[in-house]
């Protein structure tokens, strides 16, 4: 992602939301939460307070984060776990209503390193970052 971003992680603490919180940070891309309790209209806030066009969210809750989209103009990608989730439960596209849907696994692989090389450096933030 390039320019002022955030990205606003909606679900369960588990490792995926570990690893993504510090892919995040490693790109100077800063993070908001959304407590799964508070429900998916707190969600929609936390995304146009924060204006991230990025969610992480479970698999179950695409469907959720995909019905906020009229509402939060800044989204523009689901990135989505399978924590306790079966993997045979897939039904998303990769895009539907002009928003992005990434499996976590398919993110984690853009960033894998191939031959001892990363294909995304590290990114120090800038006096421009929050």
């Amino acid at each position: 992602m390039k320019g002022k971003n955030c990205m606003l992680i909606f679900e369960e603490t588990c490792a995926d939301w570990m690893t993504g919180a510090i892919g995040a940070m490693s790109q100077s891309i800063p993070i908001a939460t959304s407590y799964a309790t508070l429900g998916i209209d707190a969600v929609g806030t936390a995304i146009n307070e924060t204006n991230a066009p990025v969610v992480l969210c479970n698999y179950k809750d695409v469907d959720r984060v995909l019905g906020l989209k009229s509402k939060c103009r800044s989204l523009t990608t689901i990135v989505y776990t399978m924590n306790y989730t079966k993997k045979d439960e897939k039904k998303h596209t990769k895009k539907q209503k002009g928003i992005n849907i990434l499996s976590f696994d398919d993110v984690v692989a853009m960033g894998a390193i191939e031959k001892n090389i990363a294909k995304f450096e590290f990114t120090p933030p800038s006096p421009e970052h929050v």
